[in-house]
């Protein structure tokens, strides 16, 4: 048996990588996440595992970070037992992970009880080197403090879909909504849904400016979209918000029946068909999902679009075909933001080669 220690880059980012409940799972990498290599890990650093071995699980897993103010590592949390696979895989279109744990699993420590790590254990346990993880065995240094830590009752947070509070506000929805009734004819209901979606939308644009605190603020959007529906069925607004937030929870198949719903209302909304593409791709189906990217691009000429077809494009291992899709975003910011180089993408894969020897094998084949 063994723990695996992995170094945290950036603290403030724990509630939505490590810690945050992906339907039920927490996903983390060992790691940089501004590489772009495929391996997460090398297994054979566990005595077990050999060169063969794709995946090892029921791994206990303790994420360290390091202070800069005083350059002591800390333990932010663990998981009490994950599955730890090789390479890097994708849950969804925003999520990546090689450890993979139960929400229930997850311990993630209040800042104020995070204990230094230094301290309790040898300066070995806590040396990385150059990689974002250490295996350190049950006869090495460290193992024996940092299984008491994890055994120990520390205060947590909690992070829990089930657990965490939603912040909808029935009272404050009656009493915005009383306000708005002369523009709304007068109708209560219609009034109310339209508070809802104001604050839809309100947190609707944090999540997609990566702005929400933690995973209550999508609980909450969620709430929203479902009074929303619940106010006026026959508008497509409620369902794509309730839609968005099922996305970025997991909850893929209630994302569908929302999303379903609004495109009976709205066909021909770009935004809603791309939705439906995100979900589709959460789900594996990449090949819709590229198509409804296309086709969300033909209705707005938004190259967003393009983006995503391109990023599905290539989860699927289709490289050239993500090549040829990106170089048709005039937006290079656009590229810049999403951290896509495409004269890397050419060093790389250099595609014209590729296809050019591929017409010469064809043409020889017929000549002969």
């Amino acid at each position: 048996m063994a723990i695996l220690a992995v170094r945290i880059e950036d603290e403030g980012t724990l509630r939505f990588n490590e810690f945050f409940d992906y339907n039920g799972k927490c996903y983390a990498l060992s790691k940089s996440r501004a590489s772009s290599c495929a391996t997460g890990i090398v297994l054979e650093d566990f005595y077990e595992c050999t060169v063969l071995t794709d995946w090892i699980e029921d791994i206990p897993v303790i994420f360290l970070w390091e202070d800069p103010s005083n350059k002591k590592m800390k333990i932010c949390g663990w998981y009490r037992k994950a599955k730890i696979w090789r390479k890097v895989m994708q849950p969804c279109l925003f999520l990546e992970g090689n450890i993979c744990a139960r929400s229930l699993d997850a311990v993630m420590l209040t800042a104020a009880s995070r204990p230094e790590a230094v301290r309790p254990l040898p300066e070995r346990a806590v040396d990385f080197g150059d990689k974002m993880y250490r295996v350190i065995e049950n006869d090495e240094d460290g193992y024996e403090q940092l299984e008491a830590i994890m055994e120990k009752a520390w205060p947590q947070e909690t992070i829990r879909y089930d657990l965490v509070p939603s912040a909808m506000d029935k009272g404050a929805i009656r009493r915005e909504a009383a306000a708005l009734m002369g523009a709304c004819g007068g109708d209560s209901r219609k009034a109310r849904y339209e508070v809802c979606i104001r604050q839809c939308m309100a947190y609707g644009q944090m999540l997609m400016d990566d702005a929400c605190k933690d995973i209550g603020d999508i609980k909450t959007l969620r709430d929203y979209g479902k009074m929303a529906v619940t106010l006026r069925s026959g508008q497509a607004d409620g369902y794509y918000y309730e839609a968005l937030a099922d996305e970025h929870l997991g909850f893929v198949k209630e994302g569908l029946k929302a999303v379903n719903k609004a495109l009976n209302i709205e066909p021909d909304g770009a935004d809603i068909l791309a939705l439906k593409a995100n979900l589709l791709a959460d789900m594996g189906d990449y090949s819709q999902a590229a198509s409804l990217y296309s086709e969300s691009f033909d209705i707005s000429a938004d190259e967003a679009y393009l983006l995503m077809k391109g990023c599905v494009l290539f989860i699927m291992g289709n490289v050239d075909g993500a090549y040829e899709v990106y170089r048709r975003i005039t937006d290079k910011e656009l590229l810049e933001a999403a951290g896509i180089n495409l004269n890397d993408m050419e060093r790389r894969w250099p595609f014209v080669a590729i296809r050019g020897l591929k017409n010469l094998l064809k043409k020889g084949s017929k000549e002969g």
